[in-house]
């Protein structure tokens, strides 16, 4: 046998026993459910948040006595925990279409007081920061508003699919001046 062909060999043998090795830990492992996906998520967006926030808190080179200031701001971002309002849509579907619109009344408002509270939030420590560190809050908050743009937020010259006037959309052309 040649040394090529020893060294296939031994290759094959090795990704045999491999592969023979990991069938059983595939097959004991299920995969996630709904729960556990929805938790790894939490996991993730809370990873990313916090990531964020020390690169913005590193842009902005807050001082020490900005850093109250700061840790209100960040708490008032938290997303807060909220009765369901039975926003699963299995239980939607359930309610007839008059209690359903009210479910989704009361969520839609409890959106905008998250909203609002979050807008003062931001004000107040943006009232706290140098112009120079106002101009880094200005250009990250705008970035930060553009990449939700492209996450489906609603914006006046939006450009998304078809309901948002974008590429797909079809639109009766103006009427004609005469």
């Amino acid at each position: 046998m040649t040394f090529l062909s020893r060294r296939i060999a031994t290759s094959a043998a090795a990704a045999t026993l491999l592969a023979a090795l990991s069938v059983p830990t595939l097959a004991q492992t299920p995969p996630p459910g709904p729960q556990a996906r929805s938790e790894q998520m939490q996991e993730m967006r809370k990873e990313r948040m916090e990531n964020w926030a020390a690169k913005f808190k590193q842009q902005l080179q807050l001082t020490p006595a900005q850093e109250g200031a700061w840790s209100t701001y960040m708490e008032a971002m938290k997303p807060r925990e909220h009765a369901r309002l039975g926003t699963d849509w299995k239980d939607l579907r359930a309610l007839p279409t008059p209690e359903r619109i009210d479910r989704l009344r009361a969520l839609r408002e409890q959106h905008a007081a998250d909203a609002d509270r979050r807008g003062e939030a931001t004000k107040a420590f943006y009232g706290q920061l140098t112009p120079a560190q106002q101009k880094t809050f200005d250009t990250q908050s705008l970035r930060w508003m553009e990449g939700m743009r492209g996450k489906g937020m609603h914006h006046p010259d939006h450009q998304g699919g078809p309901r948002h006037g974008g590429p797909g959309h079809r639109m009766a052309p103006p009427p004609q001046q005469q």
